[in-house]
């Protein structure tokens, strides 16, 4: 059985997105130009996380069982890079031995400003979920954030009932439902 070690890997389409969900009027349909400055604002109605991995599993387990809510978690949120297409060139100029960029690499920092979210957009995303009353780590690229709290914590931020599933030995920890964020 796993730890209580609880790592979901959310790859947000667009972050931008996601926050636009937060702030926007429930009749307003959000889009990745939508300009977010803070996510004070909640909906009336949860939003579901597009790409998020519940559902992949389904059929695939012996048994599962609620997990106890009290039990404290970790879990991995993963932010999509920004300038997808822009980065795929970028990578493939810098490996190929006829490009002018060959083994012209960015520092840390270029890399973060140019493919990582805003900075606006990741505090926007540690704003929410700190509201949320859990304990949010940040990293320096701002494509991840670690939260820390309660199952039960992370089953009211998502909306979802979190089980442990067992297939043969194997047992892990998974939201019953798509996640969604209000």
């Amino acid at each position: 059985l796993l730890k209580a070690l609880f790592v979901i890997l959310l790859m947000v389409a667009s972050a931008v997105a996601i926050l636009a969900m937060l702030q926007a009027p429930t009749t307003a349909t959000p889009t990745s130009t939508t300009s977010v400055t803070s996510t004070s604002t909640p909906l009336n109605e949860p939003v579901r996380i597009p790409n998020s991995l519940a559902g992949v599993y389904v059929g695939a387990y012996d048994s599962a069982e609620a997990v106890n809510p009290n039990t404290q978690v970790s879990i991995m949120v993963g932010l999509a890079y920004q300038n997808q297409a822009e980065l795929n060139s970028f990578l493939g100029a810098v490996q190929d031995p006829t490009s002018p960029q060959y083994h012209h690499y960015l520092t840390p920092e270029q890399f973060a400003n140019t493919y990582s979210p805003s900075t606006i957009v990741y505090n926007g995303l540690v704003n929410f979920f700190t509201d949320q009353g859990v304990t949010v780590n940040k990293y320096n690229d701002r494509v991840a954030l670690n939260i820390v709290g309660t199952f039960g914590q992370m089953e009211s931020i998502f909306h979802t009932q979190i089980y442990t599933f067992h297939i043969g030995k194997m047992s892990f920890y998974a939201p019953g439902k798509s996640l969604s964020l209000s």
